[in-house]
């Protein structure tokens, strides 16, 4: 069966990796989890290298069973090799053993310490679909229809262009235009120099007066509206593309000058960062340790979901 994530566990752990699973499929994310996923007729450990081997990410249920696991190790270890997104969700704080910390010292991972469990979960399977979104580990199309790519075509040749001959049309051409903007300019200056400018009231000569602006008056009429907020006619316009919250969103107000720093999870690892005044759509709030947190979608293209503080946002 083809799958997207295998799930590797310790045995003692089988009811988290059973969650795990359960949720990932019902989002329609393909998983491989053994035991149920072992076919008949293949030793355990083939049918282990086959799934790690077809899978584009691989999720580790890390506890300290899965730390004292001789084969999580080798499972870790053949993932890597083929280059395979890990995803470590850690339901215990184990710092990983040696041989696994060469491993998984480089990846994120995600704190599934406090419950409940299925808010983890849901954090989880947001985090595998935009991996999967991204491509992670998806082999190219050559590699997966095993088709060469036929060579591209070679450009059309198309015969030499004749040189240009001096003289010629295009000579003729623009020895007129020159000759007609010569004599322009010399009847312009003739014009100007034999017809001076007639005077007018006051002393000023006509061509002066017809190049004083004429006074700017205000008229008066009712106020514009613009959008929901009137001015008058004669007031500046409100600044375009300032930040302010939606209906039932919230901005950014962050005291410091720096960016507002988005989370895995509480506490979690740093996804990004989102500048003051974004405009956010709060999806859940927690508090953990005695501090507040929400979990933010920004309305800004391109940036991440997370948890912020929830001190530093501004809701209407």
């Amino acid at each position: 069966m083809a799958h997207d994530v295998f799930i590797c566990h310790s045995s003692k752990d089988k009811p988290v990796a059973d969650a795990i699973c359960s949720v990932l499929e019902q989002g329609g994310v393909r998983c491989w989890i053994a035991p149920r996923d072992v076919l008949a007729g293949l030793s355990y450990g083939e049918a282990i290298i086959e799934a790690i081997n077809g899978a584009k990410i691989m999720i580790v249920v890390f506890s300290a069973s899965a730390n004292a696991s001789p084969q999580i190790e080798r499972e870790i270890e053949r993932a890597v090799n083929h280059n395979i997104r890990i995803v470590q969700f850690r339901i215990e704080d184990v710092v990983p053993q040696k041989a696994l910390e060469y491993f998984l010292s480089s990846p994120h991972w995600l704190d599934a310490f406090t419950p409940p469990l299925e808010r983890h979960l849901r954090v989880l399977a947001n985090q595998v679909r935009e991996l999967l979104d991204r491509g992670a580990g998806a082999p190219s199309p050559e590699a997966s229809t095993g088709a060469a790519t036929p060579p591209p075509r070679p450009a059309a040749t198309l015969p030499p262009a004749a040189p240009a001959r001096r003289g010629g049309p295009a000579l003729i051409a623009s020895a007129i235009v020159l000759g007609a903007v010569v004599i322009a300019g010399a009847v312009w200056l003739t014009t100007h120099k034999t017809s001076p400018p007639a005077p007018v009231a006051g002393g000023a000569t006509a061509a002066s007066a017809a190049q004083a602006p004429a006074p700017v008056v205000a008229a008066a009429g009712p106020p514009v509206v613009v959008g929901s907020m009137p001015v008058s006619a004669s007031s500046p316009s409100p600044a375009a593309g300032a930040a302010g919250p939606q209906a039932g969103g919230c901005i950014v107000a962050d005291p410091t000058p720096t960016p507002l720093n988005i989370r895995m999870a509480p506490n979690g690892q740093i996804l990004g960062a989102i500048g003051n005044g974004a405009a956010v759509r709060v999806l859940e709030r927690q508090t953990v340790d005695g501090k507040a947190w929400a979990l933010v979608e920004p309305q800004t293209a391109g940036a991440k979901s997370g948890w912020v503080f929830s001190s530093y946002l501004r809701c209407g």
